[in-house]
């Protein structure tokens, strides 16, 4: 479909939820965000060479059929080559020439790669080359390698995936961005996207901003899918429970609201009275907000003035049961959303909880009413 793409240059993610709205939701829920850091630091803590066989982390080893048959010159060799490899991974690349916020450790790639391929169902790696070529062959020499946005990733518009009609909607999308390029700072080899050698796009702000080849932009796939509608786009665990993220982030806006606004319990204050008219309950009102609202506020007890045959009545509309199902529901979709990204409460400081049955009654105490007689 045409109206799938942006101007047969890159394909748009369509049937999914859109990338930026995924960032969001790493941020503002802190149960994702919890779960993306837990990840992250069981991913960090590969990030090292193993010191011995109870460690974990990085080795390298050579395969015992092979070891058998290297000689002792050669294996000092392999092991010397090994020893700068392990180095040059641990660091991420070279280091030569960075300064120290330039670097990057092996622990912080592995980090922030977990939390994206978590959050977007996939992580991209950049491999930065040396600007210099080689002078035998030419070819470019590999410097280093640094994770990079995937939210932003979109893969890049091939002429097979259009007819003609596509190919000049194409070509005369590229001469109108070859035209506005400056403006829009745009770092774009035209005779590269015209080539069709780019793989990827990178799109911010629904703009194409740079382009880079299959061996500039390594991204992984963690959850492929192939329902034409994704477009190549994955499923991430976000859009598989994206209903119960909605529901436990309603629930904590509404306890935000009661936190915030002091708002009692749901209920209807009754005043009988017949000297109250529309004016006095209007100042009541207004005098009751004043005396419970913010947290200064708090746990003050409003009085009124009655006389001896008026009264004051508090009448509570929400019962213990109607509470109880509301913990509930803040439980369950926390144990949904857990269950998606296939982690067990305990590994999450304040939700061990979960791992037991909310309800005070469980089939083993029911009775055996279950049971078919």
């Amino acid at each position: 479909n045409d109206s799938h793409n942006y101007a047969c240059i890159y394909k748009i993610k369509s049937a999914l939820i859109p990338d930026y709205v995924l960032k969001q939701i790493r941020v503002q829920n802190h149960l994702i965000a919890s779960i993306l850091r837990a990840r992250g630091n069981t991913m960090a803590m590969f990030g090292h060479i193993k010191k011995d066989r109870f460690d974990i982390g990085v080795e390298i080893k050579i395969k015992p059929e092979f070891e058998e048959v290297i000689k002792t010159d050669q294996m000092i060799k392999i092991k010397d080559r090994i020893s700068k490899t392990e180095k040059l991974l641990v660091n991420c690349g070279h280091t030569e020439g960075l300064s120290h916020d330039e670097r990057m450790s092996l622990s912080d790639f592995f980090y922030l790669q977990a939390q994206n391929g978590l959050t977007f169902g996939r992580f991209a790696t950049e491999v930065v080359y040396n600007q210099e070529s080689h002078e035998q062959d030419k070819a470019k020499r590999f410097n280093r390698f640094r994770p990079a946005d995937a939210g932003t990733m979109a893969p890049a518009f091939k002429k097979s995936d259009s007819g003609q009609i596509g190919a000049a909607v194409r070509k005369e999308a590229i001469e109108t961005l070859k035209q506005v390029s400056k403006n829009l700072n745009l770092k774009l080899d035209f005779g590269k996207l015209e080539q069709q050698e780019y793989s990827w796009i990178q799109v911010i702000d629904g703009q194409p901003k740079q382009a880079f080849t299959a061996e500039e932009m390594i991204i992984y796939n963690l959850y492929p899918s192939t329902d034409v509608e994704h477009r190549g786009y994955p499923v991430s665990p976000i859009d598989t429970c994206i209903s119960s993220i909605t529901t436990h982030l309603s629930i904590d806006a509404y306890n935000k609201l009661y936190f915030q606004n002091g708002r009692a319990a749901k209920g209807m204050l009754v005043l009988n009275s017949a000297d109250i008219d529309q004016t006095t309950v209007d100042a009541i009102k207004k005098d009751f907000y004043a005396s419970i609202n913010s947290v200064n506020n708090s746990f003050r007890v409003p009085i009124f003035g009655m006389g001896p045959d008026d009264s004051v009545q508090w009448v509570n509309m929400m019962s213990n049961a109607g509470e109880g199902e509301f913990q509930f529901l803040y439980d369950q979709v926390a144990r949904n959303i857990l269950s998606t990204f296939n982690m067990s409460p305990d590994e999450l400081p304040g939700y061990g909880h979960l791992s037991r049955g909310t309800n005070s009654q469980t089939l083993s105490e029911s009775g055996n009413e279950f049971k078919l007689t």
